[in-house]
């Protein structure tokens, strides 16, 4: 009986008031129906079963496919995200405009197994940046929440201060408590009014499967009787639009091929006039445009180029004194000139009138030798700040001098954490190699123009793309510290890792120890990459004996030298985070040490294959899914930050989430 009140109740998901849109244009003689912005919030705590967790991801794809996923105006958005002892944003509203990609991205939240159930927190970030323009949310939409979970949270009150909030700003609030461990009390007062028609019950996650069924199949079927939830004002119909809709749908036909799989491209431009721009917020970024100067370019085309990096800046608000984005500009043919340098001290009209002055010269084009040197000198340590993005914007009009170097040289500067975008110019163009060039997924690194005059057509995209690349969580949000003196120290076998790596993998737990909070004193870093090999040095004289008994220690010993750095303290908790790939040596001799000693934690960040690494899992502590990563290849380092910091916290024992007061 429940149940069924239930499924009959969430067509209420789909609200729209016809009072609420008089000011929205007509089509057919009626007032379209109000998009909806859809954020759902899933309980990750260890209390839910596997199973059931993944019985709960099934019934949200359930829901979603009862919706018209889009950027039109009157589409549905979704957004999602996760809570235990802290929360995680999976996805935003901004994120995926489609419906095979938002399912998706379902598909790959994974259950946290968390030791505590935050919902305040959740609830914070739900009202305090989910609903925002800057990432997705629109003021003319209807703004609803499904937070589903099967247990009280670990403060009541906050948590019901928290609902509060969130209903006061205008977001219809539906609560789903799964089990019989709930608070019915502050399940109701999570929920918005009336309680028999958003907040519900059911006994287990099998229940939750037959609600497809019940859903409508647009927005338009029903209309709200929400009496907590408050009127925005709708956008105006005047809305300024972006150069795609001034000029003919041809014009953007003849330019743009269809690399990119937007759902439904004849609203490309409604997507594209919230100001795309307005996504990258206060995040930072080092971008280098690598412009192609060869003989095949003609010198009024060229000049195209410099004014699109012109509108680039214009539209990325660049400053290199100032701003949050740097740039930086290298142009190519028999060499590679640094025409601005990231960390010259210019404005941004300096920077324009720079980059206008730029002369044009000829030669053959030598892709790969601007890559490297963008790669190797112009995302040098020094220049490059820490913790800011590294983006790379190749444009060109054919193919390279020499297309395998271009290959291996954009792969270095991928495993090194820049992110390429590649711009193919008219019909010489090979598009495998700009896929090749370019990051993956193709779709939204890799763009193709007829022409110099077409590169108006992708602006707007390319601003919108290189705003995605930066970190979507907003800066200093989490943080985490101990609850008692806790020491950290981090480890690496430079002898077998080589240079390169070391030197991605320094970043990486520089970006690591930066999250975390030192100010209260609770928590101490180190870290330890001192692993020489023995007869590494050979005195002069006859002897050759030594030559072959070169040594390399391996990880083993790295452990051993890591439990004699810990000082020696009963009330001091001790935490080693351990990184390792597939020339990783002596993974044999750690095994066996790490089974006699249990003096510290021990976290393994595995990169590479996971066969090739399998040791990994003997080598890290129980359960090894709080002090287990894997890590496909390097480039994939920085996608996985937020999932090591996880962990991390959660080693720690303690996190708590700053700036997301009422």
């Amino acid at each position: 009986m429940v149940l069924c009140k239930f499924l009959t109740i969430l067509l209420l998901i789909n609200v729209v008031s016809s009072k609420n849109i008089s000011n929205e244009v007509l089509e057919n003689g009626q007032a379209p129906c109000k998009g909806i912005d859809l954020v759902f919030l899933l309980d990750t705590s260890r209390s839910i079963w596997g199973p059931d967790f993944k019985k709960q991801m099934a019934f949200v794809e359930n829901i979603i496919d009862e919706f018209k996923i889009g950027p039109d105006i009157h589409d549905t958005r979704v957004g999602a995200i996760t809570f235990a002892q802290t929360f995680w944003p999976q996805f935003y509203l901004r994120s995926y405009l489609d419906k095979r990609r938002v399912k998706t991205a379902i598909r790959y939240i994974r259950h946290k197994n968390g030791y505590r159930t935050n919902t305040a927190a959740a609830l914070k970030f739900l009202y305090g940046y989910m609903f925002n323009e800057r990432y997705g949310g629109r003021p003319h939409a209807n703004h609803v929440a499904i937070i589903i979970t099967d247990g009280r949270s670990q403060n009541r009150e906050s948590t019901l201060e928290a609902a509060k909030i969130a209903r006061e700003k205008g977001i219809q609030i539906f609560a789903i408590g799964v089990g019989k461990y709930l608070d019915a009390e502050e399940l109701e007062g999570i929920g918005s009014q009336p309680i028999g028609q958003h907040v519900f019950t059911v006994s287990s996650y099998s229940e939750l499967g037959g609600i497809k069924d019940r859903l409508p199949s647009n927005a338009c079927e029903v209309t709200t009787t929400t009496t907590t939830t408050t009127t925005t004002t709708p956008r105006p119909s005047t809305t300024k639009a972006s150069y795609d809709v001034l000029v003919p749908a041809a014009f953007y036909k003849s330019h743009y091929y269809q690399y990119h799989d937007q759902a439904n491209t004849n609203n490309y431009h409604k997507f594209f006039s919230d100001k795309p721009a307005d996504y990258c917020g206060k995040k930072e970024a080092d971008i280098y445009f690598v412009l192609d100067a060869s003989s095949s370019i003609w010198k009024v085309d060229f000049d195209k180029e410099l004014n699109f990096v012109n509108e680039m800046i214009d539209d990325l608000k660049i400053d290199n004194v100032h701003g949050r984005i740097r740039a930086g500009v290298v142009v190519f043919s028999n060499r590679t000139r640094n025409v601005v340098a990231l960390d010259s001290k210019r404005t941004q009209a300096e920077l324009k009138r720079q980059i206008s002055g730029v002369t044009y010269s000829r030669g053959v084009t030598n892709t790969n030798e601007a890559i490297r040197f963008v790669r190797q000198y112009g995302f040098r340590e020094g220049v490059t700040r820490p913790g800011a993005i590294k983006i790379a914007i190749v444009m060109t009009d054919g193919i390279s001098r020499l297309p395998r170097k271009t290959m291996e040289q954009s792969e270095l500067a991928r495993n090194e954490n820049i992110t390429i975008f590649a711009i193919g110019i008219g019909n010489k163009v090979d598009k495998t190699e700009l896929k090749r060039i370019a990051n993956d997924p193709n779709s939204k690194h890799v763009f193709h123009v007829s022409d110099f005059n077409g590169l108006h057509a992708i602006k707007d995209l390319l601003v919108l793309s290189t705003c995605a690349v930066i970190p979507d969580v907003p800066q200093n949000l989490q943080t985490c510290s101990g609850d008692k003196e806790t020491d950290v120290l981090f480890a690496y076998d430079v002898s077998s890792l080589g240079f390169r790596k070391s030197e991605v993998i320094g970043r990486f737990i520089h970006t690591l120890v930066s999250s975390l909070d030192l100010s209260t004193g609770k928590v101490n870093v180190g870290r330890i990459t001192d692993n020489c090999p023995r007869y590494s040095n050979v005195p002069l004289g006859r002897d050759t004996k030594l030559f072959t008994e070169l040594k390399f220690p391996g990880i083993g010993q790295l452990l051993k030298s890591m439990n004699k750095s810990f000082p020696v303290s009963s009330n001091v908790k001790r935490i080693g985070v351990l990184v390792v790939d597939e020339s990783t040596t002596g993974e044999r001799e750690a095994v066996e040490f790490i089974k006699k000693n249990n003096n510290f934690e021990l976290m393994v960040i595995a990169i590479g294959d996971r066969q090739n690494t399998a040791f990994a899992a003997d080598l890290a502590s129980d359960p090894d899914f709080n002090f287990l990563v894997r890590v496909p290849q390097y480039s994939d380092l920085s996608t996985s930050f937020s999932r090591v910091l996880d962990k991390l916290c959660t080693a720690i024992k303690r996190s708590f989430v700053l700036s997301l007061n009422s």
